[in-house]
């Protein structure tokens, strides 16, 4: 059965990166959510959306799964959240991860993902903040008049919001 997911959740991609940039443990938790919803939508749109038919033509032999994780973003104050990283965070549960076995991802897969996190690692969190709200689907899902509202965001136009036609 083809897997819907590269992670099995938003857990083993914190993990992986931790794993990976062992200074990424002292991210604040806004940077964490932040660099989590970019990753989500970068991959989505551009390794999750690719096709049979896009590999026909090229040197690719694969397809991958369509998402980086399962879980969905709730529309915050300050942009996106995964609303169990969040608590898990705050309950302080991601200091001792274990160490997190990614030798069966595929490592241009994983070069991608390494490349973005330096990226948006290197981005502060505040102006990470402010792109977020600039994305559709925030503000189509978020309610300022109710800013303590927590409504579920559509993954799919978080995806196609990035996708290059």
């Amino acid at each position: 059965m083809e897997r819907n997911t590269l992670f099995e959740s938003a857990n083993d991609l914190i993990a992986y990166l931790y794993a990976r940039f062992p200074d990424s443990t002292s991210l604040s938790p806004i940077k964490i959510q932040k660099i989590l919803y970019f990753m989500f939508a970068y991959y989505g749109a551009n390794i999750g959306s690719i096709t049979e038919q896009d590999t026909e033509n090229t040197d690719m032999d694969e397809t991958y799964p369509k998402y980086l994780f399962p879980e969905e973003f709730e529309a915050w104050r300050y942009g996106p959240v995964v609303r169990d990283v969040y608590f898990k965070n705050k309950n302080n549960e991601y200091d001792d991860f274990d160490q997190f076995d990614y030798s069966n991802l595929d490592s241009e897969v994983l070069e991608y993902l390494d490349d973005l996190f330096v990226q948006l690692n290197d981005i502060n969190d505040f102006s990470l903040v402010q792109r977020s709200h600039l994305d559709k689907a925030w503000k189509e899902t978020y309610d300022s008049n109710n800013p303590y509202r927590s409504d579920k965001m559509n993954n799919e136009l978080i995806i196609k919001e990035y996708m290059v036609e």
